[in-house]
């Protein structure tokens, strides 16, 4: 298990964003990456506070966010799109945090499942057989507002035993203006427990965002469950 890291301030993100479209395509992305109905779920206390407890908090970011902890939504039936079978992966905890800051958009989505086994095969029937990319890919070109320009997996450092990073980067235009806005999808297995961070950010400030998301990253798998 990762210590906690030193914390380090989110960098200060110059130009505004458009959150609506934004946090749209958050539901879609992180609803679809970790469970979703048709699921069993059979939710209790311990591995509810496990759940919350692997999701961000105000403390991790710094001044200037707002945002906290929110209900989660057990009725969504993203993975029914993605051809994914969930029927066998039993949902015993869920919580998920979200933050906003002038530029930013910050989400943290915990589930603890009922085995390590089950967390396992979701990675094989998700991440590893390329059906998330392949789902989303298709979901958002047609569904989501603004233009699709891609959305793939890209490199990120090995944190914890499973760890990926996908990319979306999409361009909205309003009043003669296009913005490109990028969303990364940081996808973390460890135990019992997954987690996805999403973090978005206008597409220059690409560079400046790669140092957070991997703090963040190590940070949420220090408070995974493992056993």
């Amino acid at each position: 298990m990762y210590g906690r890291p030193t914390r380090r301030r989110m960098p200060s993100f110059r130009q505004p964003l458009r959150l609506v479209p934004v946090l749209l395509l958050a539901c879609v992305v992180a609803g679809a990456a970790f469970a979703a109905a048709p699921q069993p779920v059979r939710l209790n206390a311990a591995d509810q506070a496990a759940a919350r407890a692997a999701t961000l908090k105000s403390g991790d970011l710094g001044p200037g966010w707002k945002g906290g902890a929110r209900k989660p939504d057990l009725t969504r039936d993203d993975a029914d799109r993605c051809g994914i079978e969930y029927a066998d992966l039993v949902l015993t905890g869920k919580a998920e945090s979200q933050f906003t800051a002038p530029g930013a958009y910050v989400a943290s989505y915990s589930e603890v499942l009922q085995t390590k086994r089950m967390v396992q095969l979701e990675w094989k029937r998700a991440v590893t057989s390329g059906a998330l990319v392949r789902c989303l890919r298709k979901s958002l070109a047609e569904d989501q507002p603004g233009t699709l320009v891609s959305f793939k997996r890209i490199p990120f450092s090995r944190v914890g035993p499973l760890s990926a990073r996908y990319r979306l980067v999409q361009d909205y235009t309003s009043s003669g203006r296009t913005t490109r806005v990028l969303m990364d999808m940081i996808l973390l297995g460890r135990g019992r427990s997954e987690v996805t961070l999403v973090v978005s950010v206008p597409y220059a400030e690409r560079g400046a965002v790669a140092a957070a998301e991997l703090r963040l990253a190590r940070l949420l798998a220090s408070r995974m469950r493992t056993t």
